[in-house]
């Protein structure tokens, strides 16, 4: 089964490796941001989401809530 584009834009869950809690990986347009509930600031998952859905737009298609 191939990767479609919409299926990329999307946040993945993966383990952190500072405090092994569940962290969430949002797309961006080089590697990825890494937003972990206990070891990154609280702003993050909100900006993190602002440019995966921008880059998702960018695309044609539609935001994540």
């Amino acid at each position: 089964m191939r990767a479609t584009l919409d299926d990329t834009l999307r946040p993945i869950k993966m383990t952190c490796v500072n405090c092994s809690s569940e962290m969430t990986v949002y797309p961006n347009e080089s590697k990825g941001t890494g937003v972990c509930p206990k070891c990154s600031p609280a702003w993050l998952d909100s900006f993190s989401r602002f440019q995966m859905n921008q880059m998702r737009i960018k695309h044609g298609l539609t935001e994540l809530a």
